[in-house]
């Protein structure tokens, strides 16, 4: 629903949520964004575990990428700069 709303660049989620694990929720995001005939938001997803055999479940919900926990700034900042491209600025580059 809050992907509905729109106004997001990326959404980060856990695989495992109270209501709905992340793969369900991706699936539903991708179904609605091909409805919608909308560009997909880039998906991230976070697990305690090692995903790397979790890779083929993962792409086939419409996961993009996915990090494990706990959740470091490094990694995360990272990614959300590959996804993001340029126009992505840091706090420090926003003071120049």
């Amino acid at each position: 629903a809050r992907v509905q709303e729109g106004g997001f660049d990326a959404v980060v989620m856990d695989v495992q949520m109270p209501a709905m694990d992340g793969y369900t929720a991706a699936r539903r995001i991708r179904q609605w964004e091909r409805e919608q005939e909308i560009p997909p938001v880039p998906i991230i997803i976070l697990s305690a575990h090692e995903m790397t055999e979790e890779a083929a479940r993962l792409q086939a919900a419409g996961c993009d990428h996915y990090l494990t926990k706990p959740l470091r700034k490094p990694p995360l900042l990272d990614l959300l700069h590959k996804i993001a491209g340029p126009t992505l600025r840091t706090p420090l580059e926003e003071t120049r």
